[in-house]
């Protein structure tokens, strides 16, 4: 017993220690892709998850550096009387996953996604007169709906046994659809921003690979997750996205299993063909300018079985650990996601 808990403790502690900083940030699709591809997607049935994201952001960085809501604004307006200019200084984006895989053969899943977001912002607008920067502090209606819809088939290339294998290779190919609404207007009859619309408008390719490993007593698995996206029905583009997922499981008991989770996502800056969400000169969020990032995260995880029954519960609580933001951009501090699994 002592062995397992030296061994897990190692594994953890070369997790922890950044030996490079490679990537991560706010990830979407790719979040409960690969959530899924190291759970319900490996059952033999049918098989659902439920889940639930909650992700505050309010942390604002230029590339690395930390700034203050009025550090941007004032750093905006310079010494232009009459010019204004909006930040947000808190969201909170909930989503909630429904998600399903269905076994077609022994070799390939199909595994379906469709998210409902409840996005809210509050944000700050400055303005300055005579000399002074005067701020005052409002708050956006709340976005919500469905989102985007996707659909992934996942094809196991490579295990060493049929039944508890120690080694798999799995590979996906899939695709996500402009089911979510994506030209909610506000007061001013324009396009609300871009990031807060609960869909994209467009049809972007997804490609997914999974590798697994058991070395007694720790399970690892790599997830890799790459989204081609495509220009959307208003003109706006998203960056294209690779993200990555290296997990170390330990079954601490016969019901409980401790995660740890390394990610990693690199999003690309967006484009906005057409300029319908653009507004650079009034506010932070209107600028492609500030789209695109890098950074670091953990998501440490408690993975709980429900006794005489195929289902399992989840909490996972994920921080970045580094970040550096094209432009000036307001980042997750966390996110605490938890799901209940069932196979049928």
């Amino acid at each position: 017993m002592k062995r397992r808990i030296y061994t897990f403790l190692v594994v953890v502690t070369l997790f922890v220690t950044p030996v490079k900083s490679y990537a991560l940030g706010e990830c979407g699709l790719s979040c409960c892709l690969l959530s899924a591809a190291d759970g319900i997607s490996q059952s033999d049935s049918f098989a659902m998850s439920l889940q639930f994201e909650y992700m505050k952001m309010k942390t604002i960085l230029d590339g690395t550096t930390e700034k203050s809501p009025n550090e941007v604004i004032a750093d905006k307006l310079g010494t232009a009387n009459g010019a204004m200019y909006k930040v947000p200084t808190e969201m909170i984006m909930k989503k909630y996953n429904l998600l399903a895989s269905y076994p077609v053969s022994d070799k390939l899943v199909i595994l379906g996604t469709i998210p409902y977001l409840v996005n809210d912002m509050n944000m700050r607008m400055g303005m300055r007169m005579m000399g002074n920067v005067k701020t005052s502090s409002m708050s956006m209606d709340t976005i919500s709906g469905i989102g985007d819809i996707s659909l992934v088939g996942l094809y196991t290339v490579y295990e060493d046994a049929e039944i508890r294998p120690t080694e798999r290779v799995t590979l996906g190919l899939g695709l996500k659809m402009p089911t979510g609404k994506n030209n909610t207007t506000g007061s001013d009859g324009r396009f609300i921003h871009a990031m807060m619309q609960a869909g994209t408008g467009s049809w972007d390719p997804i490609f997914v690979a999974n590798f697994y490993k058991f070395l007694d007593p720790i399970g690892l698995q790599a997830n890799f997750l790459y989204q081609l996206t495509t220009e959307g029905d208003e003109g706006y583009e998203f960056g294209n996205q690779f993200a990555a997922d290296i997990i170390a499981a330990y079954q601490a008991t016969d019901f409980v299993n401790l995660k740890l989770g390394l990610n990693t996502v690199i999003t690309e800056s967006d484009k906005d063909h057409d300029g319908k969400y653009s507004n650079r000169m009034m506010s932070m969020l209107d600028n492609t300018n500030n789209t695109g990032i890098t950074s670091v995260s953990l998501s440490p995880a408690v993975q709980m079985k429900i006794p005489d029954t195929s289902g399992s519960m989840e909490v996972r609580y994920q921080f970045p650990i580094y970040q550096d933001a094209d432009g000036v951009q307001q980042v997750m501090d966390w996110r605490l996601s938890l799901s209940v699994s069932m196979s049928f």
